[in-house]
C-alpha cells in the first residue's frame, strides 16, 4: 500500500465530487485547499468561514489514506499497457475492479475513479 502511495503525485488534488462524498462520510481535516459551492478550488483561509464554504480538499493520498485507516480496505494498481487497472478490496469483497479504465489517463485519475466507485457502498 505505501508503494502504491509514493507512486501518487503528492500534489495531485481531488475532484469537488470525491471531496463533497469524502466530508459525507465524516472526513474532516483542515487541508491547504477547499472547495466553495460554486465549485471553485480555493485556498484563502477568511473564506472558510463563510456561507460559500463546501468542504476541504484533500491530496489524493490523503484521500486514500483515510479509506484505507478508516474503512481497512486495500487498493491494488498495475499497468496493463496504457492501461490502470485497479482493484479496491473492502471486508472480503472486490468494491472496485477495473480491467479496462480506458478513461483514465494517468495513475492518479484511475485511482479517484475506483475511490468514487468504491466509497458508493457507504451510501
Amino acid at each position: 500500500m505505501e508503494n502504491l502511495i509514493s507512486q501518487i503525485n503528492k500534489e495531485f488534488l481531488v475532484s469537488s465530487e470525491t471531496a463533497l462524498m469524502m466530508k459525507e462520510l465524516y472526513y474532516y481535516a483542515p487541508c491547504k485547499y477547499w472547495y466553495d459551492k460554486l465549485d471553485r478550488l480555493r485556498h484563502d483561509t477568511e473564506g472558510r468561514n463563510t456561507p460559500m464554504y463546501m468542504c476541504e480538499c484533500p491530496t489524493l493520498a490523503e484521500c486514500i489514506q483515510w479509506i484505507v485507516q478508516t474503512y481497512e480496505w486495500t487498493f491494488h494498481a498495475e499497468w496493463n499497457g496504457n492501461v490502470c487497472d485497479v482493484i479496491v478490496k473492502g471486508n472480503g469483497y472486490v468494491l472496485y475492479d477495473s480491467k479496462s479504465n480506458a478513461d483514465a489517463c494517468c495513475l492518479e485519475e484511475a485511482l479517484e475513479k475506483a475511490v468514487q466507485e468504491s466509497m458508493e457502498f457507504l451510501y
